[in-house]
């Protein structure tokens, strides 16, 4: 690769290197949800927009200008990180470049999937909510959320006044079908008419579904129903239903696409270390590794094989189960 064209989102105050993290309760650097706008020349045309999530592909904001980085004076080499959902509107030289057909290979046959992720915070604690069993993670139960997590040890790394009575949190997801309508990237209000869904959905699985994890925690007026009186209103604001004040996420962006292992399509992954071009290195799950899975772990290990082909570390990679792999080879 000899360049590389960027969009420049926005720019930053003074010159300064934009620093992205603040820090946690406990001191730790963490990312925010949002751009910390203060440091953004743009910041108010930016939150003037439709959309101004500057992570959406459907957000209405322009940016602002080009860049064009060059080999030798920006860069020697590249690692590319961005999920393989993305590379259909990122990649096209590359694929059409590569002599092997290796790319076009991968992407005719590796699919993604579009997701959907709910996360409650209740004031009860999980074995007064009716769960009797040990906490752990709960998979293949039933649409519309059918993995459920009790994340209630991440409570001590947020920051809730005692009068929030924050005794658990819950975090559920769950593949959402595909939209036959998908809109153009120009409609910036379509990732909100999606969280909408989202929304819905999480309604429909609480009345209907929450009681075989929390079967105390149904409505006294009308057990049919989820009590939302065990929900935690984080806005601190009656004018929000306690329902509204939970999190729902919806991932239907190019590079938010959970990458699928389908039947014999392992075969078809481009490895960190053979990306078919000279100064181009692949990392994420979606390259060929020991697990060959949409997960962090499959993810961890692709960014170590990538290291190993760039500089010769780390001298192995522990695997899926234990073993020293030099699988890079």
């Amino acid at each position: 690769m000899d360049h590389i064209e960027v969009d420049v989102q926005a720019t930053v105050r003074d010159g300064k290197p934009y620093d992205p993290l603040f820090l946690g309760v406990d001191g730790i650097p963490v990312w925010p949800t949002e751009p910390d706008w203060p440091q953004i020349v743009e910041a108010d045309a930016i939150k003037a927009c439709k959309n101004p999530d500057l992570e959406s592909w459907w957000t209405d904001w322009k940016g602002a200008g080009k860049k064009t980085l060059q080999l030798g004076r920006d860069f020697d080499l590249v690692v590319l990180g961005i999920p393989i959902g993305a590379h259909k509107y990122i990649c096209k030289e590359l694929i059409a470049g590569d002599k092997t057909g290796g790319w076009q290979r991968m992407h005719d046959h590796l699919e993604t999937v579009r997701t959907q992720g709910l996360q409650l915070w209740l004031n009860e604690k999980p074995v007064d909510s009716g769960w009797t069993h040990a906490r752990g993670v709960m998979c293949g139960y039933v649409e519309l959320f059918d993995t459920w997590s009790d994340m209630t040890d991440l409570i001590q790394r947020e920051r809730w006044p005692a009068s929030a009575n924050v005794q658990q949190i819950a975090y559920l997801c769950n593949v959402i079908p595909e939209d036959p309508n998908q809109a153009p990237f120009t409609d910036p209000g379509y990732p909100e008419a999606q969280l909408q869904q989202v929304k819905a959905n999480a309604r429909a699985f609480m009345d209907k579904y929450a009681s075989a994890i929390w079967p105390n925690l149904r409505d006294p007026q009308n057990p049919a129903k989820f009590n939302d009186e065990a929900l935690v209103n984080g806005f601190q604001d009656p004018a929000v239903s306690n329902f509204d004040a939970q999190f729902f996420k919806i991932n239907i962006d190019p590079s938010e696409l959970y990458n699928l292992t389908l039947p014999g399509t392992a075969q078809y992954r481009l490895r960190p270390g053979k990306s078919g071009f000279q100064n181009l290195f692949l990392a994420g799950d979606w390259t060929f590794n020991d697990l060959n899975m949409g997960c962090i772990e499959a993810t961890v290990m692709s960014a170590m094989m990538a290291s190993k082909a760039i500089c010769g570390h780390p001298d192995h990679i522990y695997v899926s189960f234990g073993a020293q792999i030099p699988i890079e080879d």
